[in-house]
């Protein structure tokens, strides 16, 4: 399967700053959560990376966007047959 204007399909290992809802009285701590994303880059920029979890005939979706400043390590994926 070929898909038009993909160049990269990409592991990305990133650190979450998500945490649990707090309120004034309880603020929770945040502590970043270690992620993985895959996905195909959309833009790579100095801000960070976008990336699209699919791809259809209406083009790309399921967007995520990563700040460099969360990012720890980007793999590409080798193209292959699958075992």
């Amino acid at each position: 399967m070929t898909i038009p204007n993909v160049e990269r399909l990409v592991v990305v290992e990133w650190d979450d700053a998500w945490s649990e809802a707090g309120n004034a009285e309880n603020i929770p701590k945040a502590e970043p959560s270690r992620v993985f994303t895959v996905g195909i880059v959309v833009v790579e920029n100095e801000e960070g990376i976008l990336l699209a979890q699919s791809w259809g005939k209406d083009g790309f979706g399921a967007f995520w966007f990563i700040p460099n400043g969360m990012i720890l390590d980007v793999q590409g994926v080798v193209p292959g047959d699958p075992k």
